[in-house]
C-alpha cells in the first residue's frame, strides 16, 4: 500500500492512478472514495472533494488528527465493466 504524509492544516490533491490496471482504450466510468480511521468511516472529515479523470481519481484531502493513519479506499468501474480497488495510507503528522 502506498503512503503519503500531511500535516493536519494542509489541504491538497492526490491522484490515484488506475492506468496499470485498465486495458488499452479502457477508461474509468464511475468511482467511489471512502476514508477510514480503524474501521470508522471518516470520509467527510478528511476528503474535501474528488473527481475522475480518464485513468485516475483525483482526491483533495484535508484535516486529520495528528499521529493518526487513515486508509483511503478508491474503487472504480471501467467502461468495459471491470472493477478495481486501491488503498492508500494517509499519515497525519504535525511537524
Amino acid at each position: 500500500m502506498d503512503t503519503f504524509t500531511k500535516q493536519p492544516s494542509e489541504q491538497f490533491q492526490i491522484s490515484i492512478s488506475f492506468l496499470d490496471s485498465l486495458a488499452d482504450n479502457d477508461t474509468i466510468s464511475s468511482y467511489t472514495v471512502y476514508a477510514y480511521l480503524s474501521s470508522a468511516d471518516v470520509t467527510t472529515t478528511v476528503i474535501d472533494s474528488s473527481y475522475k479523470a480518464t485513468t485516475a481519481v483525483l482526491i483533495t484531502v484535508k484535516g486529520g488528527t495528528d499521529n493518526c493513519n487513515y486508509r483511503i479506499t478508491t474503487k472504480i468501474t471501467s467502461v468495459l465493466g471491470e472493477i478495481y480497488e486501491k488503498d492508500i495510507q494517509m499519515e497525519v503528522r504535525e511537524e
